[in-house]
């Protein structure tokens, strides 16, 4: 147990010595419970703050049924809307780390065989896991935030923790504007742990490691613009 907390310790304070260390003794537990541990606490924290209110009004009055509705319906309709968001945050919390953890595997063995190296498994599967502790920070603070608010609407829990990506670019042009407003700073922490884990797990030169990293972030970011657009997002239009 020991040696687990001294690996997620230097993959929190010092990186460069700590996610080698993880691949190489292929450390993954700890950091995926903590991950899901992270994000249940964020989970109960927004469940006891969390005012559907204004949502539950929204679709009475999309539905047509708000000018008939009684006290009580009103009052049935935002619990049933808290308590099927807070049934959906608990569900995120427990299956989105094993799940993201997955696919980042699949992408560093990918990224390692495109770069001309070769990650097996397990090294990829421990580097996706170290990947995992920026989300562990942001779970803890957006939690701590909920905490701090006497409510907080279904609108409001992504801004909980502002680490957008954003200013990075002001004044950099519009494309590029949406383009870096999709990453925040925890996204390019765990890409730079990701770049980091790839070089370990697959013997490849840092900077090879660094730059796939680089061209994995700009298609991740690059597709949410899309995803926005399609919304009727910012990137709508």
């Amino acid at each position: 147990m020991r040696e687990r907390l001294v690996a997620l310790s230097l993959t929190l304070f010092g990186p460069l010595d700590g996610v080698p260390l993880a691949v190489r003794a292929r450390r993954w537990g700890l950091p995926l419970i903590l991950s899901i541990a992270a994000g249940l606490f964020a989970a109960g924290a927004l469940a006891t703050r969390l005012d559907t209110r204004s949502t539950a009004l929204a679709e009475l009055e999309q539905s047509g049924e708000l000018k008939d509705a009684t006290d009580r319906d009103v009052n049935d309709k935002i619990d049933g809307a808290r308590r099927m968001a807070s049934v959906q945050a608990v569900a995120r919390a427990l299956v989105l780390p094993p799940a993201s953890a997955l696919a980042l595997m699949l992408a560093l063995m990918l990224a390692a065989k495109l770069a001309g190296g070769k990650a097996p498994a397990g090294a990829a599967w421990a580097a996706a896991c170290a990947a995992l502790v920026p989300g562990i920070v942001h779970s803890l603070l957006a939690g701590a935030a909920a905490l701090r608010r006497t409510a907080v609407t279904p609108q409001e829990v992504r801004g909980l923790v502002e680490a957008s990506a954003a200013p990075l670019v002001h004044g950099g042009g519009r494309v590029a504007s949406l383009v870096v407003g999709q990453l925040d700073a925890f996204t390019l922490w765990s890409a730079a742990l990701l770049a980091l884990g790839l070089a370990a797990a697959s013997k490849l030169p840092r900077a090879r490691s660094f730059a796939a990293a680089l061209v994995g972030l700009a298609c991740y970011a690059m597709l949410a613009v899309t995803a926005s657009a399609g919304r009727g997002g910012p990137g709508a239009g």
